[in-house]
């Protein structure tokens, strides 16, 4: 019988020769995994930036700069639409007012301011009244009338005298607070629309134009001269309708403000004026700076 041969065991010089190797080669694998994680670090690090605060306040500064931006293009074109819509609604005004026709009356309130006004109510028609401190006093009902019928409420000076109102500098600018004053305490309106007594030229001198201008107060004259005062009768239709047909035809831009005056010849003919303007298509309007220039005297 064949003997089984014995299996031989490694010896140990062999097993210590081995484990080193192995040793050796595990070190020299970690050596290079850890070179290659320090390369790895170094790069990482090369690519974050070391001023954080620094980026942060660029980049800040670029996103200020970029709503800046926005916000002055908005603004621009929120300021051009608003010029737009103003050009747009003065335009409209403009045309509007070629047949509009502003009717004012001076010297009131008189004993026939009611009637006067009961015309302008019937025909849903509203006018401007500048008026004379005294008659103010005397006839408070009437000048409460005319404000709640929405009339325009305007100062014609207290005295209505060429000597007295043009004496100083100084006279037209009292004589308008002291009218002024007189209204507000009646109506509770406090106008600042006046007309100097037989208009601002040429007695108004310019010391005393500005003396009123520098107060707060907007001088209106006319542009329509009805001359009922002259006529004293329904002539003053006639001249009326003649001038505002040669506005037209000459195509001034001039605001149709209309002269007229609160007594009984001009009432008496107001009527057949209103229908005489309404048959020509005009409108009818009180003054108001909003919609119409001022217009005086130069």
């Amino acid at each position: 019988m064949l003997q089984k041969r014995k299996k031989l065991q490694p010896s140990a010089g062999y097993l210590l020769v081995k484990t080193a190797f192995l040793l050796g080669l595990c070190l020299v694998l970690l050596g290079t995994w850890s070179s290659s994680s320090a390369k790895n670090g170094q790069q990482e690090k090369a690519v974050i930036p070391t001023d954080n605060g620094s980026i942060r306040e660029t980049q800040k500064n670029d996103l200020l700069k970029k709503i800046q931006h926005k916000q002055l293009a908005l603004h621009m074109q929120t300021k051009e639409e608003i010029q737009q819509k103003e050009d747009a609604i003065r335009k409209k005004h403009n045309e509007l007012n070629k047949k509009t026709v502003y009717l004012t009356f001076d010297d009131g309130p008189s004993p026939y301011t009611q009637k006067l006004n009961d015309v302008l109510n019937a025909n849903d028609v509203n006018a401007t009244f500048f008026m004379l401190e005294p008659n103010m006093k005397e006839y408070k009902k009437s000048l409460l009338a005319l404000k709640e019928n929405g009339n325009a409420l305007g100062l014609h000076g207290v005295t209505h005298s060429q000597k007295k109102f043009y004496k100083t500098s100084d006279s037209p600018l009292l004589e308008m607070k002291q009218a002024q004053n007189t209204l507000k305490s009646i109506t509770g309106v406090n106008t600042t629309f006046v007309r100097t007594p037989f208009g601002s030229k040429p007695s108004l001198t310019e010391t005393q134009r500005d003396n009123l201008e520098e107060a707060g107060f907007s001088i209106w004259d006319w542009c329509i001269d009805s001359y009922d005062w002259k006529f004293r009768d329904s002539r003053y239709v006639n001249e009326v309708i003649m001038q505002l047909e040669t506005k037209e035809a000459e195509h001034l831009n001039l605001p149709n403000i209309i002269l007229l005056h609160d007594r009984p010849e001009t009432v008496n003919s107001l009527q057949s004026l209103i229908n005489r303007l309404k048959e020509k298509g005009y409108s009818f309007d009180t003054l108001d700076e909003k919609k119409v220039d001022v217009f005086s005297f130069r």
